[in-house]
């Protein structure tokens, strides 16, 4: 289920893309917060969007994203968290498209892993590993500012909030926040 409407959404965006005259394939720096993980992850995205209607643009944007934690005495306990989003949006430009302020509705995948590493003894170097990993959906909200560098490049910046549900660890809604700094290449 889960690959069919990814699959579904990126035959759509290719083929609006291929009909359109204005694209933008960019890189990101993403960041996002899980407030019940109370984690904070940063990384790298690649992103596309392609013009839909005059000030309206379809896209989707990938991220892994990484969080690492120190607990207690410091080289004992270690948490290593990665947090992966798949994300198709649409935008809305009140300027023209691509330059000036937006906000744009989004749907997400994240798939979130996390490694727990506790070196009980330092003389035989046993180390424990728990592992959890945890995926849920959801849908959020965006509000960003786009300008020209040239008349191919656009540098960005964005906030983002979540609502994610499925999460079977804790069994209720997850509130996700971020922000974003973009750069691409219109084309």
């Amino acid at each position: 289920m889960k690959k069919s409407i990814a699959t579904i959404w990126i035959m759509l965006l290719l083929s609006v893309a291929a009909f359109t005259q204005s694209n933008f394939l960019y890189a990101d720096v993403m960041t996002r917060g899980l407030t019940n993980y109370q984690s904070y992850f940063a990384g790298p995205a690649l992103g596309f969007e392609s013009v839909l209607k005059n000030k309206t643009t379809i896209g989707f944007k990938a991220g892994l994203l990484f969080a690492d934690k120190a607990y207690d005495t410091p080289g004992r306990y270690r948490l290593r968290e990665r947090l992966l989003v798949f994300q198709p949006e649409v935008k809305f430009y009140t300027n023209e498209t691509f330059k000036g302020f937006y906000f744009g509705l989004h749907l997400n995948y994240q798939n979130y892993d996390q490694k727990l590493r506790d070196k009980r003894d330092d003389v035989t170097l046993r180390t424990v590993v728990t592992e959890i990993s945890n995926g849920f959906f959801g849908a959020g909200i965006d509000l960003g500012f786009m300008t020209e560098i040239n008349s191919r490049f656009s540098f960005g910046v964005g906030a983002s909030a979540d609502l994610l549900f499925d999460v079977s660890i804790f069994g209720e809604g997850e509130l996700g926040i971020g922000l974003d700094a973009r750069f691409g290449y219109r084309f």
